[in-house]
């Protein structure tokens, strides 16, 4: 994917952070579809497994991940690894008990809800009854 396929989706953010975060992106999806099919029917790239709507998947990732820490997100420091916050006066918790992660890494349920589908219809994934 290229900045302006990514920006043509409607990526928010400028070139220089997608530029960094994309690997990123790119690898977590990797990793999150490795949890989900068999090793027998892992690709070697994401391009590999045909899925229609892999860069709108990877675009929703990289603003997800973009909007949660950036690269701290990535490196096991994103907005989301705390709980809650109190100062004088003031409390405020956070349940983050239905986020995804892999690894650490937040996804975006977006971003999963599409790849979930991609793997259904492509007959690598299974849904549960």
């Amino acid at each position: 994917m290229t900045y302006e396929e990514y920006k043509s989706l409607g990526g928010r953010f400028n070139e220089d952070q997608f530029q960094e975060i994309y690997p990123y992106a790119v690898a977590t999806i990797e990793g999150y579809i490795t949890g989900k099919v068999p090793f027998w029917r892992i690709k070697s790239s994401l391009e590999d497994y045909g899925f229609d709507q892999i860069d709108e998947i990877l675009m929703y990732e990289i603003d997800f991940l973009l909007s949660s820490g950036g690269i701290n997100a990535c490196l096991g420091k994103s907005d989301f690894n705390f709980n809650s916050v109190s100062t004088s006066g003031f409390s405020y918790s956070i349940d983050g008990g239905q986020m995804e992660f892999y690894k650490g890494i937040p996804l975006s349920p977006i971003a999963v809800s599409k790849l979930d589908h991609a793997l259904l219809a492509t007959g690598l994934g299974c849904m549960l009854i």
